[in-house]
């Protein structure tokens, strides 16, 4: 799965570039391969490392933080249907990072700032001789070439061989743990409650890793084709928000559980919260750590919740 065999892409500059990241993987990435002081800039939604958070940030929200998905969702629609993107960035701290590299992604252009808003924002401010770096992973195994990706544009190759080899062997170990087992449990990953959506991208790949079936997304995913599912575990790991948040939109959860009753992971509790902020929705190395709690978890081996994961208790 490694991009990293070729002993030739060791060679770095020595200076790095001034860097803003406007993907939260993307700083992770750049702070795992040792340039977080390189960091000039970032995005509402870079917390991780905790360090970042000291970075200035180049974009806002208007979305409202703490409120239930039902309203963000009908929230994010009005905002679409009137053309107003939902993420903006903010011209001014963009000037002032001056950034030489700029790191975004080309897929999602609800909730991230897309290449051809930062084409206008670069042109409108006047910015020179700014590389724009593209990251598009889609699959579990586009992780490494995004990390790839981020070492050649910063510098970092030497870093990113040494990473990308750790991160193999740690993807082997559970890839040869998980094959052994008789049985694959079937899992649903929702990656919102309400509506429920189900997470594909690099979702499924991981829970194959990990050892189990993930149930295949279909959209739209209404009552009729969650009937038809019978999931052995579901993880609830709603698109950037935090366990808490996810914790405390509960009661369109506890209905949809309601709702089907005769799903095995209803009936054995094998219902799971995941943090989304830390968890399946950012393709950064964080995600090997996610595989691995993932595996423990069909395993059936957590004696405690892994870190960022919590068991959800119904009410009644």
């Amino acid at each position: 799965m490694s991009l990293f065999r070729d002993e030739s892409l060791r060679v770095r500059p020595p200076q790095l570039p001034r860097i803003v990241s406007l993907l939260p993987a993307a700083t992770e990435i750049v702070c795992a391969l040792g340039a977080g002081r390189a960091l000039v800039g970032r995005t509402h939604a870079c917390h991780h490392p905790e360090e970042v958070e000291k970075v200035p940030a180049v974009t806002s929200c208007r979305l409202p933080r703490e409120t239930g998905s039902q309203t963000l969702h009908v929230a994010i629609r009005e905002l679409t249907a009137a053309s107003i993107p939902p993420v903006s960035l903010q011209l001014g701290a963009l000037a002032a990072a001056r950034p030489e590299v700029v790191l975004l992604q080309d897929q999602c252009g609800t909730c991230m700032i897309t290449e051809r808003m930062l084409r206008r924002a670069v042109d409108e401010i006047g910015l020179e001789g700014v590389e724009i770096v593209r990251l598009g992973a889609r699959r579990f195994s586009g992780l490494w070439r995004d990390l790839a990706t981020v070492s050649h544009a910063i510098g970092r190759t030497g870093e990113a061989a040494e990473l990308g080899l750790a991160l193999d062997a740690r993807v082997a170990t559970i890839r040869k743990r998980a094959g052994t087992r008789a049985d694959r449990p079937t899992v649903l990953v929702l990656s919102w409650i309400a509506p429920p959506m189900v997470a594909a991208e690099w979702t499924p790949e991981l829970i194959r890793l990990a050892g189990g079936r993930a149930l295949a997304p279909t959209d739209p995913l209404d009552r009729g084709n969650l009937d038809g599912l019978r999931p052995d575990v579901v993880f609830v790991a709603s698109c950037g928000r935090s366990l808490d948040q996810i914790e405390a939109d509960r009661q369109p959860l506890q209905r949809l559980l309601a709702e089907h009753p005769d799903w095995p992971a209803v009936q054995e509790d094998r219902v799971w919260l995941a943090d989304g902020q830390q968890t399946f929705s950012s393709a950064g190395p964080r995600l090997v750590d996610t595989l691995e709690a993932v595996y423990r978890i069909l395993s059936r081996a957590e004696a405690n919740a892994p870190q960022h994961f919590r068991r959800f208790r119904r009410e009644g």
